[in-house]
């Protein structure tokens, strides 16, 4: 059975993510016109915001990999040590990502205080922007 395709803005919103922000935004009349996507040759791009994982790049998450790796942490995360691995990549961040956005939607009550980081990283690979075979080859090798 196929399952309903969900756009990366539906995923964004069911996650309570804040919409992405753009520097050029279609009106509702080229959007129509358009269905969302872009005339031949014209670049959208994504002003990355530190605090809304939705519009950090697939390199983002995949440095927060390296990084996670590189402190040889195990699958469990605390609380501060995603903060640590998260601060590294976005050392100017103004807000708390993880108490805001990230430590909410991957922490179960009963987890003893972790999160999985496997589940997070994966989770913000797909809200990523990026390619989906880019996604697709990131999260094959995350889980291997």
């Amino acid at each position: 059975q196929k399952l309903p395709y969900v756009s990366h803005a539906k995923r964004a919103e069911l996650l309570g993510l804040p919409p992405r922000h753009r520097h050029a935004q279609l009106s509702h009349q080229e959007h129509l016109l358009t269905m969302g996507n872009l005339e031949s040759g014209v670049q959208r791009t994504i002003q990355v915001i530190d605090n809304d994982p939705t519009t950090w790049s697939l390199e983002h998450v995949e440095a927060l990999w390296r990084r996670h790796q590189a402190g040889a942490h195990g699958f469990g995360l605390h609380r501060k040590e995603i903060k640590e691995i998260v601060r590294a990549i976005f050392p100017d961040a103004k807000k708390d990502v993880v108490g805001d956005m990230i430590w909410p939607r991957f922490a179960e009550y009963d987890s003893g205080g972790e999160v999985n980081a496997l589940e997070v990283l994966g989770g913000l690979a797909v809200v990523s922007q990026g390619s989906l075979e880019g996604k697709a080859n990131f999260v094959l090798r995350l889980f291997d």
